[in-house]
């Protein structure tokens, strides 16, 4: 938010309240996208099973998928992907 960014949080597991009093941010029911990013920061199993062509469907043409946990390395064959 600090960079102008509009920022949606979407974490089935997480607990509002926390998130809002940790970070500052109200949880998003569901993705709405297009995205210019799209962050997977979890590991849970609802994402760890999505495949590129969900993620394609929520990005913008030149969106970029950053994946800090490293779940979808090798997955990703067409999308700007970057791991850490």
């Amino acid at each position: 938010q600090s960079f102008s960014c509009h920022v949606d949080v979407v974490d089935p597991h997480a607990d509002h309240d926390e998130v809002k009093h940790e970070y500052g941010y109200e949880l998003a029911s569901e993705v709405a996208g297009p995205y210019d990013a799209v962050i997977v920061a979890v590991n849970h199993d609802e994402y760890a099973a999505k495949d590129e062509a969900w993620y394609k469907g929520m990005l913008k043409p030149k969106g970029v998928l950053v994946d800090l946990k490293g779940i979808y390395r090798g997955r990703m064959k067409e999308l700007t992907y970057w791991s850490l």
